[in-house]
């Protein structure tokens, strides 16, 4: 159950590289074209990482995610300097927020994880924005269409999810009626393997497996990934995409 997938992963989310590294909450911020006046909706709000960064940029912010565990770790509501910062428990398939509500609405690695009912989040969102407003996606891809193979099987071990390449992304946001104004690519560089998987919370005989199917994939893989071995670990340039769209 996804709930129970979060309880676990909430216990060192915030130790994961990515989630904190100010290269990738930088590029996303700027995406957002942020307004002093602005009602922002960080959708998967996990910890609150992206909130709370612009909570001071943002009249008013609103974070939701369906893990209380993600929601308690990043602590109350309320916090910010001159913006207000809310957390919900909530569900974006699901018709919590009257129409044109918000100017903007990030979503940071969060669509893969929802297996079901993806284009019913993609049109709630299309509602809830405002006309003219922007959605800011993010999602964590493979580095090319010939390494997509090997990179379901790492993560069919990790976790149930989809897997997008660059493309999937902008077809799912045209979808929901939005015109595509800006996509942007940030790579994520020397990113180690064993850190990620320790702090993903994957059994240990898991964390083996995933290790070794990086270590003896294709060549290309390892050319795709600027992959490199030393210490014992495997470190790797992590590409992320960005789409925004407006209303």
């Amino acid at each position: 159950m996804l709930r129970d997938f979060f309880k676990t992963r909430a216990r060192s989310f915030n130790k994961l590289q990515w989630v904190h590294n100010r290269d990738y909450l930088r590029r996303m911020i700027r995406c957002c074209k942020l307004k002093k006046s602005d009602i922002v909706l960080d959708v998967g709000t996990g910890t609150g990482v992206v909130a709370k960064e612009i909570a001071s940029k943002v009249d008013r912010i609103i974070g939701i995610d369906i893990s209380v565990a993600m929601l308690k770790k990043g602590g109350a509501s309320g916090i910010g300097n001159n913006g207000e910062y809310y957390v919900l428990r909530g569900d974006i398939r699901e018709k919590i927020f009257t129409e044109n509500l918000f100017d903007k609405i990030i979503i940071r690695l969060v669509l893969h994880h929802i297996l079901t009912g993806l284009d019913r989040a993609m049109q709630e969102c299309y509602r809830i924005l405002k006309p003219g407003g922007l959605l800011v996606i993010s999602e964590g891809v493979p580095p090319s269409r010939r390494t997509k193979k090997r990179y379901m099987e790492i993560f069919k071990l990790k976790e149930k999810r989809r897997v997008f390449l660059d493309n999937d992304l902008i077809a799912l946001v045209k979808r929901a009626g939005f015109k595509i104004v800006k996509t942007d690519t940030l790579i994520l560089k020397n990113m180690s393997i064993k850190s990620w998987l320790k702090n993903s919370n994957v059994p240990e005989h898991v964390r083996n497996r995933i290790f070794n199917l990086h270590k003896t994939a294709p060549k290309s893989f390892w050319e795709d990934y600027d992959m490199k071995y030393r210490d014992g670990d495997l470190f790797i340039n992590m590409k992320k995409f960005i789409v925004v769209g407006a209303k």
